[in-house]
Order: structure tokens, then sequence, then C-alpha cells
């Protein structure tokens, strides 16, 4: 995401009777989406990477199940999960043993997987995923600043060949939210984003690690009052509810400062349920 500096106070903040998320104001934002295979018509954006959140397994208005008691059951699940984590944390500082993860065959792919997940300090966002549908990895444990700066300026470059002079005017971007396509083929460091191991580790957490990359695009965000509603993505809107597994997910990788008072994206948490 490549965000101008600009005056417009925007909330940041979701209708909580809505699901998804909201991409508000305008600006430059590079995705990347990601689907299972048994769901190779369904987009996901794997944007540029800071947060990640999975969109599919259903609106917050399930039939299925009393919400209320399903939201309480929900949440009492993560916070044992929260302190079974917390708890091995602190074990794992005094010198206490932890489980040694095998290449269980009953586990499939997953066993390795978590293997990475775990080198990479990812746990706390496995269980966010899961309970809220989306999660905020920090910057250190994504990519170094100079593979950042390397994937801004290779989006500069992209704005001015397609806009001429003014592909990076802040004038240009004025009131404008507008979805930068086909990013893949503009320089290689946007695939190189697409295998980040942050973001795709997560992702294959979501959807198994033979999910599909279905687009990688950039958005750009000046000034204005412009916003994309509130949304959901997932296979069929027709839906009421969307079962499990996940089937699309998307990851967005900050280029620049995006705070809530800028407009940034916004989600309702437990929308993916």
């Amino acid at each position: 995401m490549y965000a101008f500096p600009r005056e417009f106070p925007g909330d940041g903040l979701a209708d909580p009777s809505a699901s998804a998320h909201d991409d508000a104001a305008p600006a430059f934002q590079s995705q990347i989406h990601l689907t299972s295979p048994e769901c190779r018509t369904s987009s996901a954006n794997v944007g540029t990477a800071a947060g990640l959140y999975a969109s599919a397994s259903g609106l917050a208005k399930t039939r299925l199940s009393p919400k209320d008691a399903r939201r309480e059951s929900s949440l009492a699940l993560v916070a044992g999960i929260h302190q079974r984590v917390e708890s091995w944390r602190v074990g794992r500082r005094r010198g206490a043993s932890r489980v040694e993860i095998e290449d269980w065959k009953s586990a499939g792919s997953v066993a390795p997987l978590y293997r990475e997940l775990r080198q990479l300090g990812l746990e706390s966002n496995i269980v966010e995923l899961e309970a809220f549908g989306f999660t905020v990895v920090p910057p250190e444990k994504v990519a170094p600043p100079e593979f950042c700066k390397g994937v801004k300026e290779a989006l500069e470059r992209a704005m001015l060949r397609r806009y001429g002079k003014d592909g990076l005017s802040e004038k240009r971007w004025t009131n404008i939210n507008d979805i930068q396509r086909f990013m893949l083929w503009e320089d290689p460091i946007f695939e190189q984003l697409t295998y980040n191991p942050a973001g795709l580790g997560l992702a294959q957490w979501l959807l198994g690690t033979d999910c599909v990359l279905s687009l990688c695009a950039a958005w750009v965000k000046g000034p204005g009052e412009v916003r994309t509603g509130i949304h959901g993505d997932y296979l069929d809107p027709a839906l009421v509810a969307q079962p499990e597994p996940a089937n699309n997910c998307n990851m967005h990788y900050m280029l620049t400062d995006y705070t809530k008072d800028d407009g940034s994206i916004s989600f309702v948490p437990g929308s993916h349920r």
C-alpha cells in the first residue's frame, strides 16, 4: 500500500452489521490473490503484506446456530488458546520442553508448515486469523527495509510508465480509488513478494500448501473521500453462510505509513465465520 499524506479524516471503522473489510480512500497498494485449488475462479488479495485476512467461511449472520452463543463459544476457545500459548512461552523462557513437531503422516503438510511458522514467530498470528479473520504481522517479521524500499520504487516506476509524468502526482490521485492490476508483469520484485515467507506461510495455513495465486495488484490512495464500500471476498455472495474450509485470503504489504486517520482498510472481526 502506497499512500500520499492527506488531510481527509477517515475513521477506519467498519459497519458492525456488515462483514469482511472496507478499502477506505484512494491509494497505492500491491495485492496478490491466493485461492484454494478447489476454488480457482475465486479471488483473494495478497496485497502487499502487513495485514492478512480470511474471507470465506461465512457471514456473521449465519443461520447455522444462534449468533451470540457461537460468538461466546469462539471467544472462550480463543481465550483458552491464548492462555495455552502464553503458558508455553513462559515455559520456554524457563527452559521447559515443548512439543517436537515431526513429519506425522496423519498431519500431512501441516506439520512442516507449522514448523516454518513457528520459526518465523507467527504462532500468535495463526490464533488471531482463526479467531478474528485478520492479523497484523510486524515489518521485522515480513522483510528487511531495503526490500520494502525496492517494492515501493518498482511501484513508482510502474505508475510513471502507465500514467506518464503525472503518475506520481498527488493531484492525479485525489478522490480516486483505483486498483492497478497485473503487477507481476511490471517488475520481478512483485514475484518475490508473492512468495514472502510470512505472507505465503499464513495463506497456506488457511488455504493449504497447494493454494493458487489469483491476483497481484496495487492500490493508489490519495487525498479525498472516495472509498471502497464494506464487502466480503467470498465464493458465493448468494449464500447466507460460508462453510469451512476457507477458500481465499488477502495479504496486504504496506509500502508507506497507513493509519486509521488516513482511511486505512478496516475489518469486522469475526465476520469470516
